[in-house]
This record gives structure tokens, C-alpha cells and sequence, in this order.
């Protein structure tokens, strides 16, 4: 299987991850407020899976649906802060707001990155599953 094919796997992978994150987070945020604040409840279902990949990212470089495909992050530039997750964090949701037109650039892109990895200089790679 391609390397593009194993990374959109995983993307699909991860956004069931994802949805079952916002799943729990709503329902947990409804059961406590009973009634829904929709700016915050829409800011907490975009920081919450945020933690999730900032915290997969830093400690270990995957993400369970990364560790599945056998991808792993590696930051070339030796900046592995908490901050540089959470910037990349933002970029790739940044990405995704446009149309994915930030992922779509992994289709173009000679060695196969995404255009917040590829601003960042960061990549991923595969690794022995």
C-alpha cells in the first residue's frame, strides 16, 4: 500500500477518534450546563481534540490511528516544545478550514507532505508497524 493511501487512511481513521471525542465532550458539556452556550461549546469541541493530538504528538511523535498505519511525526528542526504541537495543531485546522486545500497539498508535494508540515519542517514518516 502507498505511503498517500496509508496517510488518508489514517486520516480517516483519526477523525473517528475525533468524532468520538466530540461525542463524549458534548455530552459530558450538556450534562453538567442543560443548556448550551453554542460559542463555547463550539471553542470546547475545538480544543478537545487538540489536547488529544498535542498530547499523542509530544509524547511520541503518533497518534493511535498513526501508530495503526505505521506513521510517525519527526520534527527536523529539533523544536519539539509543546508549543510547536499546538502551533501545528492550529495550522493543520487552519488547512482543513479552506477546503483541506492544506492536505490536498500532500498530493503535489514531492516528498509527500502537508502544507502546515511542510511550512513547519516537520513530515511523517513511515515506520515498521
Amino acid at each position: 500500500m502507498t505511503y498517500k493511501v496509508r496517510c488518508f487512511f489514517c486520516l480517516l481513521y483519526e477523525m473517528l477518534s475525533i468524532i468520538a471525542c466530540w461525542f463524549l465532550t458534548t455530552f459530558v458539556y450538556l450534562y453538567i450546563n442543560e443548556q448550551a452556550n453554542t460559542l463555547f461549546l463550539q471553542v470546547l469541541l475545538w480544543i478537545t481534540p487538540g489536547i488529544y493530538l498535542v498530547y499523542c504528538w509530544a509524547h511520541g511523535g503518533q497518534t493511535l490511528a498513526m501508530k495503526s498505519w505505521g506513521l510517525k511525526l519527526v520534527i527536523h528542526n529539533q523544536n519539539n516544545s509543546i508549543l510547536f504541537y499546538i502551533y501545528r495543531y492550529c495550522m493543520a485546522t487552519f488547512g482543513l478550514v479552506f477546503f483541506g486545500a492544506g492536505y490536498f497539498h500532500m498530493l503535489f508535494d514531492k516528498k509527500n507532505r502537508y502544507f502546515h508540515d511542510r511550512i513547519l519542517g516537520s513530515e511523517i514518516i513511515s515506520v515498521q508497524i
